[in-house]
């Protein structure tokens, strides 16, 4: 789905749909010169036809800050069994008066190789490190304020871990996310209303769509939930961590008995 131009992902969560929708397809391993079923055209022609909508959507063009700025910079990362992704957000006051601008987001398929949920809410949140340091190298705005949240209670604690203490795929990704955040800026959301739930759920619009506008791209309001510390048996016991080795130890000489003959 290379085809689709949009390098800020400000359509992700319409384009996501359509690329699962793809995923189904290929799939079910029918070749390219046959013609769909029936339920998957439907699906296809659903999506073409409420395209439409998104001529209600109106992002302008400066996102309403400088490099002098008090912005606060917000990236919400979410995972489904389908789809996982990211969006970055900037909030700033000014004269008392606090706007917020969908700056970028991204999404992506979950792999055609099944993995545990919450390692696809890990690759989520390496996806958000990835979208926050993409924002920082293009805008030099390092001096801002910023917090990442995940609704994953175990994605944050390997996160707020040490990372040798996980397997590999989970002690590799968060090294990455320890390479360009800190465990402080991780902070837990709730609730049903995040605003990544549309890079990951890829549901359909109709009464959605309303609901998409006003938790993706409304500007109004910004809703974060409360702070909270991952929860106590995700940080002492959980399946990624590494088990404990038993290394046999012996004293060895440093020279071999034939040297000592020669001495």
């Amino acid at each position: 789905m290379s085809k689709f131009y949009d390098p800020l992902g400000l359509f992700a969560p319409v384009t996501v749909i359509v690329k699962i929708l793809f995923q189904d397809t290929w799939l079910s391993g029918i070749k390219w010169d046959e013609l769909l079923p029936p339920a998957v055209a439907q699906q296809w022609h659903k999506w073409i036809n409420e395209l439409q909508c998104l001529k209600d959507i109106r992002i302008p063009r400066w996102i309403g800050f400088s490099e002098t700025s008090d912005v606060t910079i917000h990236v919400f990362c979410d995972a489904s069994e389908r789809a996982y992704g990211a969006c970055l957000y900037a909030r700033h006051t000014v004269n008392n008066f606090t706007e917020v601008n969908l700056i970028c987001s991204r999404s992506k398929l979950a792999p055609v190789k099944k993995i545990t949920l919450p390692r696809l809410e890990l690759l989520a949140a390496l996806l958000g490190t990835r979208l926050f340091q993409y924002f920082y190298r293009e805008t030099n705005m390092h001096s801002h304020t910023a917090v990442l949240w995940s609704d994953s209670t175990v994605a944050l604690s390997w996160i707020k871990g040490d990372p040798n203490r996980w397997k590999t795929f989970v002690c590799n990704r968060t090294t990455e996310i320890l390479q360009y955040t800190t465990p402080s800026q991780w902070r837990h959301c709730t609730g049903a209303d995040k605003p990544a739930d549309h890079l990951s759920r890829a549901a359909w619009w109709g009464g959605w769509w309303e609901r998409l506008i006003a938790t993706f791209y409304d500007k109004g309001k910004f809703l974060c939930g409360t702070i909270s510390k991952p929860a106590a048996d995700a940080l002492g016991n959980h399946p990624a961590k590494k088990k404990g080795e038993l290394i046999h130890s012996a004293n060895c000489a440093d020279r071999t008995k034939a040297h000592r003959l020669l001495d």
